[in-house]
């Protein structure tokens, strides 16, 4: 946010203008910014494939 200049060159002159970004108004609190993201479902899915996987490959690996 603040105020800004804005200057534009091209072949055929030039150009400036300044702008002004107004502050954002938080109304309730803080915005959703993904922080409460259940990691639980994620780590239960690296146990299974950490745990399972060797188990797999050793199957494959004896039916050989």
């Amino acid at each position: 946010f603040g105020e800004h200049d804005l200057d534009i060159v091209s072949t055929d002159g030039f150009a400036t203008t300044t702008f002004t970004i107004p502050g954002a108004e938080v109304v309730g609190g803080s915005t959703a910014t993904g922080d409460n993201t259940p990691y639980i479902p994620f780590g239960l899915v690296i146990l299974v494939l950490v745990i399972g996987g060797p188990f797999v490959v050793l199957r494959k690996c004896l039916k050989m």
